[in-house]
């Protein structure tokens, strides 16, 4: 299971105060007090493959984090009723703080949740032949490059690196790469 507190400065109070003997309410009753939810593994699962869905719905990536925070495709899937995840809970009760909300997540995600740079290791090779001869090389050359995806668009004049993409280049390309490194291989390199 995976246990999440709404107010996590109050965690410790389920072990120290919690005396079934001196009170009239459950463990449980308790808990929801202190805003503890106690998600099952198979609750955990339906959620993420929820929100894999929605994301694959889409059909875009997002352009940044406040494009995916703004989507609401965390809050969409938690209060998907095949989901389960507030099942029970009315729009009488979602203030309860045992009411899982999109905010809950980020805040849980919030220490790993960054935005994308990607770095790729690209090799190529190319070979001359010889006009005369066809089936002769007579050249051959291998080079490799280290290429990053950076947050400025194509043309940086049409959009800033968190706006959604305007204008056809920025749109069909979407942001620039840059080669960091680069080096011509020797066949022992292969």
């Amino acid at each position: 299971s995976n246990v999440h507190f709404r107010l996590p400065f109050s965690a410790h109070t389920h072990q120290t105060f919690f005396n079934p003997d001196t009170v009239d309410y459950t463990l449980a009753e308790f808990y929801a007090n202190l805003g503890l939810r106690d998600l099952t593994r198979d609750e955990l699962r339906r959620l993420a493959m929820n929100v894999v869905t929605r994301i694959k719905l889409r059909g875009s990536p997002f352009y940044s984090l406040q494009d995916f925070i703004d989507s609401g495709i965390l809050e969409d899937a938690i209060n998907d009723p095949s989901v389960g995840i507030n099942t029970g809970f009315t729009t009488n009760n979602r203030n309860s703080l045992t009411y899982l909300t999109q905010q809950d997540m980020l805040s849980l995600l919030a220490p790993v949740l960054f935005a994308r740079s990607d770095t790729f290791l690209i090799r190529a090779y190319g070979d001359v032949v010889n006009p005369l001869r066809p089936n002769r090389i007579i050249g051959r050359a291998w080079c490799e490059a280290i290429v990053q995806r950076i947050p400025d668009y194509v043309d940086p004049n049409l959009n800033e690196p968190h706006d959604v993409p305007t204008g056809n280049i920025n749109e069909r390309l979407g942001r620039r790469y840059v080669i960091t490194a680069f080096r011509w291989l020797s066949r022992e390199d292969i």
